[in-house]
């Protein structure tokens, strides 16, 4: 027999703060796989080159951001890329909206 899920609603979601980070679908808290160590390293050197090179390139990273994919869908990748046209500095939201 499968157990009960028990569904949340998008607001308490956005005022949790799950660790590890958590992704939501449709009401599910959905837990991340966050790999292993060859995983860690290289997104950490990813990052490490990506930050201080993207800027001149219009380039801006985030490591684990909430990025909002649907109404009921919110997921947080191990990177994310984004066009940044703000200066260095500029003001950062906790959500990306796709």
């Amino acid at each position: 027999m499968e157990a009960a899920t028990t569904l949340v609603s998008v607001d308490a979601y956005l005022q949790g703060d799950y660790e590890p980070n958590m992704d939501y679908v449709d009401g599910v808290l959905d837990e991340r796989n966050w790999g292993e160590s060859d995983h860690s390293t290289l997104h950490a050197n990813l990052c490490s080159w990506i930050a201080p090179h993207g800027w001149r390139h219009g380039i801006d990273v985030f490591a684990a951001l909430r990025m909002r994919i649907g109404a009921t869908r919110y997921r947080v990748p191990d990177l994310v890329l984004v066009s940044c046209k703000r200066k260095r500095g500029g003001s950062r939201n906790s959500t990306l909206e796709s």
